[in-house]
């Protein structure tokens, strides 16, 4: 039962008073209009939810595991293509127009670092490769040693009719063999810190 609103009585129009006119003063009297109810506002109430859980849709779960599949396959590939710029910066960075030798042997001076040998600068190769030789294991020294041997022929000796490939082909297996073993090295240390 909603209350309906009583109309409201309207008072008598009187003209205004033109110019100098005075109102008419006789003891007529003025109403006052009183305000106009109105309606009580309906109160809808808000159906209460059921009692039992509504059934999922068997595939609901796709398009989230979708998104967690698409996030993951993103991250896997930021961390690929990060790995992929270490070796690049690591491997190649300064390495343009060096011959195969050099380049071998300018990547184990790089590449010995990580295990915390730093040469002098008056240091010769054969003395480096002593340095680094006692910082590795025995199976490392072959390697280091054709790397060294071949780098003092080509740098220091006469310059040999000698085609790059074939130059390349020892220098790069025994770079190859020393990387593991620096990288061996390397993660033995960082790992087991505790062991040194």
């Amino acid at each position: 039962p909603t209350p309906t609103p009583t109309p409201t009585p309207t008072p008598p129009l009187e003209p205004l008073p033109q110019n100098n006119e005075q109102p008419p003063t006789d003891n007529a009297p003025t109403v006052t209009p009183s305000p106009t109810p109105t309606a009580t506002p309906v109160i809808i109430p808000t159906p209460t939810p059921p009692l039992l859980p509504q059934p999922r849709d068997p595939f609901g779960f796709i398009l989230p595991a979708l998104g967690a599949a698409l996030i993951g396959v993103l991250l896997l590939a930021l961390i690929l293509l990060t790995l992929l710029f270490i070796y690049w910066w690591w491997e190649w960075r300064g390495m343009r127009g060096l011959s195969p030798i050099s380049r071998a042997y300018a990547r184990l001076e790089r590449y010995i670092a990580l295990i915390g040998l730093r040469f002098s600068e008056r240091q010769t190769p054969q003395e480096r490769r002593d340095q680094i030789v006692t910082y590795l294991p025995p199976a490392a020294e072959p390697p280091v040693s054709a790397i060294t041997r071949l780098y003092t022929a080509e740098r220091y000796g006469p310059p040999a009719p000698i085609r790059d490939e074939i130059k390349a082909r020892p220098a790069d297996r025994a770079w190859s063999q020393t990387r593991a073993s620096i990288l061996k090295r390397w993660l033995k240390r960082r790992l087991l810190f505790w062991r040194k």
